[in-house]
């Protein structure tokens, strides 16, 4: 007797990487495309119509009886997750409210949404966030201290205005601190480990590459580059132990140290020269560097 062969399984399976790939560009493209001012409701309609696209893709996976289109579905739900982040950064009722403010309101709302969704993407709440103090932890702490002194000399805004009153101080702290566990939980804890999982070493450099676009806005390049090598760091950390904590503390760190601490300690003006090519050229060489040891981290 003949077995019967199903057609279908198999072919979906093999558009994974293809599928994952493409949404992690079009999420970038996105990004990129939506800079200008003014375009603050064609970003939420952008976001929001690639929302319905990633699920209705992961719903087409899961249909599948392959395991490795259930993975794929996994890394495009993880993805619709950042999309989502977008629709409510973009189109928050926010008003009158100081940046800060509107910072923390998105991080409390995607990273409720992130801890809710990490068990069906196969990520451990408890084990991303146990701590264990490790030497790899103590890494990316000082890591996130070192680069955002970087950050800073290459243009980092500062999270308040100079005179601001002790409240407005006090948001922007707790912003940063609900921000920084927040990406590390959407990016390091569900976007890059359902990557890897879906295209293996390439998924950490997509990972950081996204979280990298989210700051295309932010200022120079130089600067963008600095927060693309911090991502890394924090990536390879998370690749070698399992964990977050580490992440979070350098994350946390990065941002302070970048607008709070060091213009306070050294001033807030920034000069142009450190906003040249030269910079440029020295930022870029680190993070080649940092790939190399990512991809390498990857793919032990």
């Amino acid at each position: 007797m003949t077995a019967r062969v199903r057609v279908g399984a198999r072919p979906r399976a093999w558009l994974g990487a293809p599928v994952v790939l493409l949404s992690v560009a079009a999420l970038i493209a996105s990004e990129a495309a939506l800079l200008a001012p003014g375009r603050t409701l064609a970003a939420d309609i952008v976001f929001a119509v690639l929302v319905f696209i990633l699920l209705n893709a992961a719903a087409i996976a899961l249909r599948s009886e392959s395991p490795e289109a259930w993975v794929t579905a996994r890394a495009l739900q993880a993805l619709a997750l950042v999309a989502l982040a977008r629709v409510v950064a973009f189109g928050l009722p926010l008003h009158d409210a100081s940046a800060a403010a509107g910072t923390l309101a998105v991080a409390v709302l995607i990273g409720l949404a992130a801890a809710f969704a990490a068990p069906t993407l196969g990520a451990s709440l408890k084990g991303l966030m146990a701590f264990s103090p490790s030497v790899d932890q103590a890494y990316a702490a000082a890591a996130g201290l070192v680069l955002g002194i970087a950050a800073y000399v290459v243009g980092a805004p500062t999270l308040w205005a100079r005179g601001a009153g002790g409240s407005r101080i006090m948001v922007a702290l707790v912003a940063v601190a609900a921000a920084s566990l927040t990406e590390e939980l959407l990016f390091r804890g569900l976007v890059q480990s359902t990557l890897q999982r879906s295209i293996g070493r390439a998924g950490l450099l997509a990972a950081t590459a996204l979280f990298a676009a989210t700051y295309l806005g932010l200022g120079p390049a130089a600067l963008v580059m600095v927060v693309a090598l911090a991502g890394l760091v924090f990536a390879v950390i998370v690749a070698r132990t399992g964990n977050l904590t580490g992440a979070v503390a350098g994350h946390a760190l990065f941002a302070l140290g970048a607008g709070a601490f060091w213009p306070v300690l050294l001033g807030r003006r920034h000069h142009a020269w450190l906003q040249g090519p030269g910079v440029i050229v020295v930022v870029g060489v680190a993070l080649a560097a940092m790939t190399v040891i990512a991809l390498r981290t990857a793919g032990d």
